[in-house]
């Protein structure tokens, strides 16, 4: 078929208005359906990389990305008084006149001792175990009540130590423990450690205040717990000197950290 007829030919083809209405129709609606099969396939694709890399970092940290298991949930008190993350709650107080003072009067220094009764309830489902753990703190003792039944009390008196002599100190707080050995020593009618110390322009609380804010910052205890399901958590007390009045009475309070 020449040019001339062709063009002919299909020139002299009519179709219904429908028919070609109907055949547009179908051009759009396929490359629409291009269009979202395409969508999909990239949609498909970016979870599927996403999923790869949480699975690629689990195996990392040598933890199941889709495991079930949620950390085991336990309380802590301390002192009768419930702890949380929020703020300082406070637990007790403390008597500075109980202290223990170790003077080394050949090298002017003096090493200040406390105790502090913590009593520490845990509580929790399917508690195995209870350790503790953490710094700034000497335990002396240890006792516990009701372990059997998963929860527990937990009575622990721990030393609480600061030393003139120790450059890991601050030297303010140094000065401080000396300072206030010897002011309680010009009171007593005994010996001081230093020389020529001056009680009458002294400020005790301060001075006692500045002591205490640095044994209670320096001190955390971690509870570790052990469950039944073979899990462990652990959780960190920090505690705060929170005032040191006249009579020597240290208010304290604790948080976890």
């Amino acid at each position: 078929m020449n040019n001339n007829r062709y063009t002919e030919t299909v020139e002299s083809i009519h179709a219904p208005e429908s028919t070609v209405k109907a055949a547009l129709d179908s051009i759009r609606n396929h490359e629409k359906k291009e269009k979202t099969i395409r969508m999909v396939s990239l949609r498909k694709a970016a979870i599927a990389a996403a999923l790869a890399a949480v699975i690629t970092l689990g195996a990392v940290l040598g933890i199941n990305a889709f495991s079930t298991k949620s950390t085991p949930l336990f309380n802590i008190t301390v002192n009768a008084a419930e702890t949380t993350e929020k703020k300082f709650t406070p637990i007790g107080t403390l008597d500075v006149s109980g202290a223990t003072y170790s003077p080394d009067r050949a090298n002017g220094q003096l090493c200040l001792q406390e105790e502090f009764a913590a009593v520490i309830r845990v509580d929790g489902d399917g508690i195995t175990d209870v350790a503790f753990g953490g710094e700034g703190y000497t335990l002396l003792e240890r006792k516990e009540d009701d372990v059997q039944s998963g929860n527990g009390t937990y009575y622990l008196n721990i030393g609480i130590t600061a030393n003139s002599a120790n450059s890991a100190l601050p030297e303010a707080v140094r000065q401080a423990v000396r300072d206030c050995y010897d002011y309680i020593n010009t009171k007593l009618g005994e010996p001081l450690l230093q020389p020529g110390f001056n009680a009458g322009t002294f400020d005790w609380s301060t001075s006692a205040k500045l002591i205490y804010d640095t044994l209670f910052s320096n001190l955390k205890i971690t509870v570790n717990v052990s469950f039944d399901n073979g899990q462990t958590a652990v959780k960190t007390l920090v505690f705060t000197c929170d005032s040191v009045d006249s009579n020597g009475t240290v208010s304290i309070s604790a948080k976890l950290q």
